[in-house]
């Protein structure tokens, strides 16, 4: 345990450095309202993320959507890391400090590999949402890809999160796993080459990159305007004599408008967690910045769930599993109402398939 830990924060000298700054501790009073402070959001964190996927798998019409995937994909590792955070504070709390070295490493890992996963799968979402705009508004015939090619690529997008969350565990690379303020253990660099390596490699392996291929989309549908609904809809330069009927068209227009406003959404609560994770980054004697800033990235993935609420078919799955009618046998929301309460919205897989 006391490998892990630097000196107290009124012991640091004048001159201290920025790693000592950052390695020292406070009062085990504030550690323990940090601790549980984190294991509230964290517990409701992993309820709402787990409840989400596991209301999709259970309802046969809302599984069958590619962009259901995607949702699943973005929820389950702040499920599996929700219950882990939950548990690491918890233990933190009744034992007054961190326990073990492998525990902290453990720690380290999977915040870093929740961390991965979000941003790579908006970065898929994100290129596959292009591909359905500029398809639409080029008259062609989208098809959305099959739910085993969704998945194989999430799980390419876990496999990279996963190996870049061991690089400090290596022991080569000037990549180290360090107890922050005595509060939660990520890596940090600590001299002038790890800062380096922290923030031109470790950085864009597995936030940055991602991150800036999201933008950068974004900003090509804005430059292409592939949101506004008449740069959709078919010119009459464009229409052939295979063409839907406009009112058919129409629809399809307003579903690809749809769920890009649905996945934009979601990238928006992913963007908004990038200023809480810049304040982990600041150099303070206080351990303010590093509390609110686990907080605001425990906030990220509730946001995702309330987001998702927002698909008709999403929803109704969720009411059904929460009431328990889908196991019980009683009666269902029926489906018809909520696509009534919904109008315009994307509810059915079938609207993402235009064939």
């Amino acid at each position: 345990m006391d490998e892990l830990y630097g000196v107290p924060t009124h012991a640091l000298l004048p001159n201290a450095t920025r790693h000592e700054i950052r390695a020292s501790y406070e009062g085990l009073a504030i550690r323990q309202s940090a601790w549980m402070l984190w294991s509230v959001f964290s517990a409701i964190n992993s309820v709402g993320c787990w409840i989400v996927p596991l209301a999709i798998l259970t309802s046969r019409r809302a599984r069958v959507s590619s962009t259901n995937i995607y949702v699943i994909a973005l929820c389950l590792p702040d499920a599996l890391v929700g219950v882990a955070f939950t548990v690491n504070n918890v233990v933190n709390f009744r034992e007054g400090w961190y326990t073990s070295r492998a525990l902290c490493d453990f720690q380290a890992f999977y915040l870093i590999f929740t961390i991965g996963c979000s941003h790579y799968i908006n970065a898929l979402i994100a290129l596959e949402v292009y591909r359905l705009l500029k398809i639409t508004r080029d008259m062609g015939n989208y098809v959305q890809p099959s739910g085993w090619l969704v998945a194989c690529r999430c799980l390419a997008a876990y496999v990279w999160s996963a190996f870049v969350a061991l690089w400090p565990l290596f022991g080569f690379l000037p990549h180290r796993i360090f107890l922050l303020k005595g509060l939660v253990c990520l890596p940090s660099e600590y001299n002038v080459g790890s800062a380096f390596f922290y923030y031109l490699v470790f950085f864009p392996a597995i936030s940055s990159a991602p991150l800036g291929v999201a933008l950068f989309i974004g900003y090509r549908v804005h430059r292409q305007k592939l949101l506004d609904l008449k740069q959709l809809l078919p010119r009459k330069s464009q229409t052939t004599s295979v063409s839907l009927p406009e009112d058919a068209q129409r629809r399809k227009a307003q579903t690809a408008r749809s769920i890009a406003i649905f996945f934009s959404r979601i990238f928006v609560t992913l963007l908004v967690w990038q200023f809480g994770a810049a304040l982990a980054l600041l150099d303070t004697y206080s351990s303010a910045p590093i509390i609110i800033s686990l907080v605001w990235g425990l906030s990220q993935p509730i946001l995702t769930v309330a987001v998702s609420l927002a698909k008709p078919d999403i929803r109704m799955a969720v009411m059904n599993l929460i009431s328990c009618r889908r196991f019980l046998g009683i009666g269902r929301v029926v489906p018809s109402l909520v696509k009534a309460q919904s109008a315009g919205a994307v509810d059915e897989a079938s609207q993402l398939s235009y064939r």
